[in-house]
């Protein structure tokens, strides 16, 4: 149990602290803290205290109203919040800590292209923290806590700067891109919606994306505008390893298109809903090394 005398500040003019304090008592039992301990979102040694001020922010930002989230019914609500909450106090950090952090204008369909790009270079993606800075946006990397079924989120920092956080519970290769792409989407078309964060659950599990849970047009846009921007439709349209499974079809369109060949066989998977083809050249990101681990 906390003893509120441990804080210094608890009265009517610090709601915030005394809300946290009775929302932590309320929801957070010994076994959501081991979770968030080996997140690492808090130290193996801290104590229920130790996440008040996560918990602050939370009600400071109005995080923990159901409406503002657009989820799975799967996530667990509260590790989502705290993780929200983590990657939002990170990404304020980023912007305290470069002085010349490049203030936002807006995020166009061919930047989108241009960023897509990226993902046929070798390990290009190791540096879209630095790349995404450069249009004014923040990429967080945030370990999934465990039993949390969330991949990304999407939001505004109050002053304005767009911010990406991913979970990287899945370390596939086609995954990755697929849903930074999907959150960048989420910049480029519904910007002014992001005063409220739009959580997103892509994938039930590794082999299985999501489609259309609650028949949501944001979503069903970001997910079109995602695959549009990594292959072009009428790019797509030519790809004959669709039809007939061949190595060499495949291997020659990505190669004719300057497409990575683990994201054409993702794509080719999904559309047909059969998660066995080409499951040779899947790849997987080096997760740990996005962490920081």
């Amino acid at each position: 149990m906390f003893n509120i005398e441990d804080f210094e500040v608890v009265n009517s003019s610090n709601k915030h602290t005394l809300d946290a304090i009775l929302y932590i008592e309320k929801n957070l039992n010994s076994d959501l803290l081991r979770k968030l301990k080996k997140s690492g979102i808090l130290g193996i040694d801290s104590q229920k205290t130790d996440l008040v001020p996560l918990v602050v922010d939370l009600f400071k930002n109005n995080q923990t109203t159901k409406e503002l989230f657009r989820q799975s019914t799967k996530s667990n609500e509260i590790l989502t919040n705290l993780w929200v909450s983590n990657i939002r106090k990170k990404a304020e950090g980023k912007v305290l800590l470069k002085k010349d952090f490049k203030k936002f204008q807006a995020l166009t369909r061919n930047d989108l292209k241009e960023i897509a790009a990226y993902s046929n270079i070798q390990d290009k993606y190791l540096e879209l923290e630095n790349i995404l800075l450069d249009y004014g946006i923040i990429l967080i990397y945030c370990k999934n806590i465990e039993g949390m079924k969330t991949d990304a989120v999407t939001f505004k920092l109050n002053n304005g700067t767009p911010v990406i956080g991913m979970s990287l519970r899945f370390a596939r290769y086609d995954h990755f891109w697929f849903t930074l792409m999907h959150e960048l989407s989420h910049i480029c078309l519904h910007i002014d919606l992001l005063d409220s964060p739009i959580i997103d659950s892509l994938y039930d599990s590794e082999d299985n994306p999501i489609e259309n849970i609650e028949e949501d047009e944001i979503e069903d846009q970001a997910n079109m505008l995602a695959r549009l921007s990594l292959i072009p439709r009428n790019i797509w349209a030519k790809c004959k390893a669709r039809f007939t499974v061949n190595d060499k079809l495949l291997v020659d369109f990505s190669t004719k298109y300057n497409i990575d060949v683990s994201i054409v066989a993702g794509f080719i998977r999904y559309e047909q809903q059969k998660y066995f083809l080409y499951k040779e050249f899947q790849k997987d990101i080096l997760r740990d090394k996005l962490l920081g681990n």
